[in-house]
């Protein structure tokens, strides 16, 4: 029975990842990262999922170069919400967490940006639209279209940028 629970299990991870795999980049984050790059800001990517599935999808789609820094689920004891990814990629890159800016699409990744320090931007996806998000947070609801102005804007306000 055990052996049966752990193959479907196997089958319905698998199928998910396949149809993850299958996603497009959203519309906007393509220009957002080489803008961000453009203009010097260093990039890092804090991902609960796994690192056999996210490189190979950064690099299906052109984007694994523009970030200098991964941290995945393979990196560390605990996922979001945890904030122990957002913890180890700000330390990757050689920075306190508050000189860093999170840009999150979940609720449970929102909170593990929070709980590291790190000021947040919350852009939502069709799925995490409805979520819980509290109002203190900064939210972009028409997804990326603002570009990396709109972002920083909202992010960091008139406080401090990093270096």
């Amino acid at each position: 029975m055990q052996a049966d629970r752990a193959a479907v299990h196997e089958a319905l991870h698998g199928r998910i990842l396949a149809d993850i795999a299958e996603q497009d980049v959203r519309p906007g984050v393509r220009a957002v990262l080489e803008g961000a790059r453009a203009a010097g800001l260093r990039l890092a990517l804090a991902t609960s999922s796994g690192r056999d599935w996210v490189t190979p999808w950064l690099a299906q789609h052109d984007l694994l170069d523009l970030f200098e820094v991964t941290a995945t689920r393979d990196d560390v004891a605990q996922v979001k919400p945890d904030p122990e990814l957002y913890t180890l990629a700000a330390a990757r890159l050689g920075l306190k967490p508050g000189e860093c800016l999170a840009v999150e699409d979940s609720f449970n990744g929102a909170s593990a940006a929070v709980a590291a320090g790190m000021p947040v931007v919350v852009v939502p996806n069709d799925v995490t639209r409805t979520q819980p998000f509290p109002p203190e947070w900064p939210r972009l609801d028409d997804g990326y279209s603002g570009g990396l102005g709109e972002l920083v804007r909202v992010g960091w306000g008139a406080g401090p940028r990093p270096a």
